[in-house]
């Protein structure tokens, strides 16, 4: 994607910032062209480290 003001994480975040009253960071963790176990590989060695509230994983089609 060639501007991230289109992605799914920066509409996600501009939504509950919107509808909560609290503050929230939403991350891009995405692989392109990734597996679902290159997903949770990255997860579990770097992105579990940020101590999440919640983790939203969409695997797209590429394990179709």
């Amino acid at each position: 994607m060639k501007n991230p003001e289109f992605s799914y994480p920066t509409f996600l975040n501009k939504y509950l910032e919107a509808n909560l009253d609290t503050c929230v960071e939403v991350i891009n963790g995405g692989l392109l062209w990734g597996t679902s176990a290159e997903i949770l590989t990255h997860f579990q060695f770097k992105y579990r480290y940020y101590m999440p509230d919640l983790v939203i994983i969409n695997t797209g089609g590429n394990d179709a």
